[in-house]
């Protein structure tokens, strides 16, 4: 995951953020006009923008699926970010996702599907609240009915 924080903020006041997943239909990451481009865009705006790069469920010979592993990294970052959040002068509870096509099924995933504290995870990150994201943006997202 690669962070855009904006530049030096003199009032200390806590800002938003949000994680960008970019789409690929789960073979590629289109990370340039779906990710890079718009957490630059967000980052001189004053929001601090994280992109994600997740595992690919439908590369050739790939043995990672998008419900375990795919939203599992994406859960992650969710985490990752507001564990760090006091270092980054980040809002926890102002954390959103946007994800486009393939990632926009993630972001939605992530809403829906998040996890309970694991306060016994040797992993301080796993050990960190995640709840759901504070603001969902699906672009053109896939969709699945049954979730």
């Amino acid at each position: 995951m690669n962070a855009y924080l904006p530049a030096g903020d003199k009032t200390k006041t806590l800002r938003a953020a949000v994680i960008i997943i970019p789409g690929g239909g789960h073979r590629e990451l289109w990370l340039d006009h779906e990710g890079l481009n718009l957490a630059q865009w967000l980052s001189a705006r004053g929001i601090a923008a994280f992109v994600l790069k997740y595992r690919l469920a439908r590369e050739p010979n790939s043995t990672y699926t998008v419900d375990e592993h795919a939203l599992s990294d994406m859960k992650r970052a969710l985490r990752l970010v507001r564990s760090r959040a006091h270092e980054w002068n980040i809002a926890p509870s102002r954390v959103g996702v946007i994800g486009f096509s393939a990632g926009g099924e993630l972001a939605a995933l992530s809403g829906m599907r998040f996890d309970s504290v694991d306060k016994d995870a040797a992993d301080r990150i796993w050990r960190a609240r995640q709840k759901s994201p504070g603001l969902w943006h699906l672009a053109f997202a896939i969709s699945r009915m049954a979730v």
